[in-house]
């Protein structure tokens, strides 16, 4: 079984002074590091003897103070007026040194999530520790750290140190990171209904993050590399990308990894506008645009009509009638999980659901599965009496459950509930005074 190691960051509030976290050296163990928070107004912070300041240091706005005594006694400092003393954290080198070791931040995926990343990663790469930031409340880290334990059995050298804080490291001025507000070139800002803001799940804001995790556990690794808990380095030919890293001219390399975007539906005019699904096709408009907007990434198209002609060596067709989930099933077993799946097809309601049902369990973790033309289904096919899309959604966006004519659908939807973190119906060219067009569900 791996060993998992509980730790908590040394971390304290006082009105506008957030410390972040307070250790020792791993250069110069004589001395202490305070890390604050970019919020944090540094002339609130007094430092009393017999510890003394002999460097401050800012980063993006955030301040650490290094401090020294000579001997290793709390830290008596006043934080805004309060009085503390804080017992600084040691490092704790040797738990990784000499190993290969992932630093990665997790947003509430779970247990069996981050073991299948580790797992692989140790077969591939041959990754032996992690250390991992958990974004969740220390009393729910504690709850996630057993079940990784559990999930981890045939991995008894594999080192593994959850680190959790009471302070949110969240920006304090942005709701939770999936909704769409907080990607910044999302349109529509000024006619979304924007959340409160959610520090604790918002887009990490605390620059300090890593070098405290580095000096706290991982300046003897081996080597380390920085991805999410949900990506994948494939193997190659290469030695390991620990290996590479060793070997770069200056210790760092790259990972720059090919995104999976699916768009079902590619050219307009298919049988739900009365034409043959066996028409011939000429064009492929929103494929290459996808190809020209990401240059780095590996497209695939599904439709009922053939586009097979289309060559690219980043473009995969399959051809599928969604009618049936079966059908949707045998056409798609062999892709990828993707980063993005986009339905652009008939727009009928039970083909909308077919493929969310279907398809939203190959969408990698943090991925966004999109729903357009909710306000339009084609009479020829929809059926009589199907509880629409967009009123499955725009439901569960208020309860987070679906309610559907179909009990067989709504437990199946409703199984896959706990894996969906945010679900955002808009309106057309949003305006909330029009019909709901655009379904975005965000996986956890």
């Amino acid at each position: 079984m791996a060993t998992i190691l509980r730790r908590n960051l040394i971390s304290v509030t006082e009105g506008p002074v957030t410390l972040l976290d307070a250790s020792y050296h791993s250069h110069h163990p004589d001395r202490v590091i305070l890390y604050f928070s970019k919020t944090t107004d540094i002339d609130q912070v007094h430092i009393n003897p017999p510890w003394r300041v002999v460097d401050r240091i800012s980063v993006d706005g955030a301040w650490t103070l290094h401090l020294e005594h000579g001997e290793d006694a709390p830290v008596s400092l006043v934080l805004f007026g309060s009085n503390h003393q804080l017992k600084p954290a040691h490092t704790e080198l040797d738990i990784i040194a000499g190993k290969n070791a992932f630093l990665a931040v997790r947003n509430k995926e779970g247990a069996d999530i981050v073991a299948n990343w580790f797992e692989f990663h140790a077969q591939t790469q041959n990754a032996e520790g992690a250390v991992i930031f958990d974004r969740a409340l220390p009393d729910e880290t504690d709850t996630f750290a057993k079940r990784l334990n559990k999930q981890l059995s045939n991995y008894p050298n594999a080192q593994i140190v959850i680190v959790s804080s009471n302070v949110p490291f969240g920006d304090p001025n942005l709701p939770a990171e999936q909704h769409p507000y907080c990607v910044p070139t999302a349109p529509g800002k000024d006619r979304m209904d924007i959340p409160d803001p959610d520090p604790q799940h918002a887009p990490l804001h605390e620059v300090h993050l890593f070098e405290i995790l580095r000096n706290r556990f991982l300046d003897q690794a081996h080597a380390v590399a920085n991805i999410d808990v949900y990506d994948l380095i494939l193997p190659t030919q290469a030695p390991s990308v620990f290996d590479l890293a060793q070997d770069a001219s200056q210790g760092v390399i790259t990972l720059a990894g090919q995104m999976c975007f699916l768009e079902m539906g590619l050219f307009i005019g298919g049988p739900e506008h009365g034409v043959d699904k066996d028409r011939v096709t000429t064009d492929l408009p929103s494929i290459k645009m996808w190809l020209e907007y990401f240059p780095k990434s590996h497209i695939h198209g599904l439709d009922i009509s053939d586009f097979s002609w289309y060559k690219d060596d980043r473009f995969t067709f399959v051809r599928c009638d969604m009618d049936t989930r079966e059908n949707i099933e045998m056409a798609t077993g062999d892709l990828p999980e993707m980063d993005i799946i986009l339905d652009d097809a008939s727009h009928a309601s039970h083909h909308q659901q077919n493929a969310f049902l279907e398809l939203f369990p190959k969408l990698k973790p943090g991925g966004l599965y999109i729903i357009e033309d909710l306000r339009w289904q084609p009479s020829m096919m929809e059926k009589e009496g199907i509880t629409k899309t967009a009123d499955l959604f725009a439901g569960f966006s208020k309860s987070q459950k679906f309610s559907h004519i179909d009990k067989d659908v709504e437990a199946e939807l409703n199984a896959l509930a706990p894996h969906i973190s945010g679900c955002f119906v808009f309106q057309a060219q949003f305006d909330k005074k029009k019909r709901d067009q655009v379904a975005v569900i965000h996986k956890r």
